[in-house]
């Protein structure tokens, strides 16, 4: 698949042991996002437990799906097209004749091997978690792939013939057997303890579901479960309420599918079992996985090497955005104003610069709750629930709230909210004295001065100064504990 450098729609169909997926992507290269998004539970890799083979009507519901899948992209136009197969069409009797047929379809297929669709699957991860450290479990229908990630990226893969249909089976004699199972399948290839790090990455909709029903359980406040993290030791409250819920409270859980319900024991119970042997001690949730994964294995180095945070909100600026506002320019303005910050701090500080500027809502009064909103909400990766947090914090400033944010203010500390509180106020000030045009400030500078705050104009543009700058200028005065001044040259 050629390095996508360009903003193009693409598509990946992800033939799956349990599912046969279409998921057509635009966007920035680094950090695509869906448009669309269809599944059919074609479970290919039911049988193959009892049989060997793919059974009659999973092999038709699959090629139907296809079939749907190359008329909607060739409907659509959308050129740029991977079609890959996982462990059942590697592993069945009938896999050559499936693939086979599938190729009839019109769609040019790749058969995956196991190492393949383990790193493909550890990429997803490192795109939306730039520099994970540990270990990445991928529970598909037919597999479980486990690769580790370390100071070098990726290192070694494996793959193990224990996909969420295969369990089942595995675990008739009970947990205690079945736990030897996996001890010895795991062991012998090797793996003994998460060297790497104690943080296992969960990818798959199965170990995803386990997520949503923690959160619901935790009475979570986090927006969505991509990187939702909790304790390994979560797991067996967990299997406990599995156990007592009943499919009513189940089918209530957001984010909890009713074709996920009936694999949740099953999945616990093999995540106890390898948790076991890596010594695993935290689990984080990965919305990325094969799919993102083979996106980001296209890209070239430099691709590779952006920040898929500022990637995906300079995108979204410009598209909804106002073209006479540079983020960069903004904070390049500020940056003096906090010289404290680090190197994470700096990074959503910049992003919330960027946002800033894009897509204003019209009604004054609900701007605010809108744009804290928008930072939220974001479909962004890369940043974690404390970085949303400071990021909805200065939104909400910036776009003319007062005091803490309802929606975070519970997940920061005084410190953390004071700070994202003076971005805010910052970057305000810019929009007040600008009137959203970041041109302007080449006639102005801002910096402290002792206990001062100098906000430094041309002469020729001196009367900017006053009115809402002079009273925001103000306004950011105070949060910084300092006496504002105005100054021409």
């Amino acid at each position: 698949m050629p390095d996508q450098s360009s903003d193009t729609r693409r598509a990946i169909i992800d033939v799956g042991s349990n599912s046969v997926r279409l998921v057509i992507y635009e966007g920035p290269a680094r950090t695509p996002f869906e448009v669309h998004n269809e599944k059919v539970q074609a479970r290919l890799g039911r049988s193959l437990p009892d049989t060997g083979a793919i059974d009659a009507d999973a092999y038709d519901r699959a090629l139907a799906a296809c079939r749907r899948f190359k008329a909607l992209l060739d409907a659509t136009k959308v050129e740029t097209v991977r079609t890959v197969a996982t462990a059942a069409a590697r592993e069945a009797v009938n896999g050559p004749d499936f693939l086979r047929d599938l190729a009839g379809t019109g769609l040019s297929v790749e058969l995956l091997s196991g190492d393949a669709e383990a790193e493909a699957s550890a990429a997803g991860v490192v795109s939306a978690f730039p520099g994970a450290r540990g270990i990445v479990g991928d529970l598909g229908g037919g597999s479980l792939e486990l690769v580790a990630l370390g100071s070098e990226g990726i290192g070694r893969c494996s793959s193990f013939p224990l996909g969420v249909l295969r369990v089942p089976a595995a675990r008739e004699r009970g947990d205690k057997s079945f736990a030897a199972k996996v001890r010895t399948m795991l062991r012998e290839d090797g793996w003994r303890k998460a060297k790497a790090g104690r943080d296992f990455y969960l990818v798959g909709g199965s170990w995803r579901a386990l997520g949503h029903l923690d959160m619901h359980l935790t009475q979570s406040l986090l927006p969505g479960v991509h990187g939702y993290a909790f304790p390994f030791a979560r797991l067996k409250p967990l299997r406990k309420a599995i156990a007592e819920l009943g499919p009513r409270e189940m089918r209530a859980v957001p984010g909890l599918s009713a074709s996920r319900i009936s694999t949740l024991d099953d999945a616990a119970a093999l995540l106890e079992a390898v948790g076991g042997v890596l010594e695993i001690e935290r689990l984080v949730v990965s919305g990325f996985g094969l799919r993102e994964g083979l996106l980001y294995q296209a890209l070239g180095v430099h691709g590779r090497g952006e920040d898929p945070l500022l990637a995906a909100i300079v995108d979204y600026a410009q598209r909804r955005g106002n073209p006479r506002w540079s983020g960069d320019a903004v904070d390049t303005w500020i940056a003096g104003l906090f010289s404290n910050d680090d190197a994470a701090a700096r990074r959503i500080r910049r992003a919330a610069c960027h946002l800033a500027g894009a897509d204003l809502h019209p009604l004054q009064e609900t701007r605010a709750r809108y744009g804290a909103e928008l930072a939220w909400l974001g479909g962004w990766v890369g940043i974690t629930a404390i970085d949303r947090a400071l990021l909805a914090q200065a939104i909400w400033i910036a776009w003319g709230g007062k005091g803490a944010c309802p929606l975070v203010a519970p997940l920061l500390g005084v410190a953390e909210l004071a700070q994202a509180r003076a971005w805010g106020e910052a970057i305000r000030l810019v929009e007040r004295l600008t009137g959203g045009t970041s041109d302007v400030l080449a006639h102005a500078r801002i910096e402290l001065e002792g206990d001062r705050l100098i906000l430094q104009l041309a002469h020729s543009c001196a009367e900017l100064g006053g009115g809402v700058a002079g009273k925001q200028l103000a306004t950011l005065a105070e949060t910084l504990g300092k006496t504002a001044d105005v100054r021409a040259a």
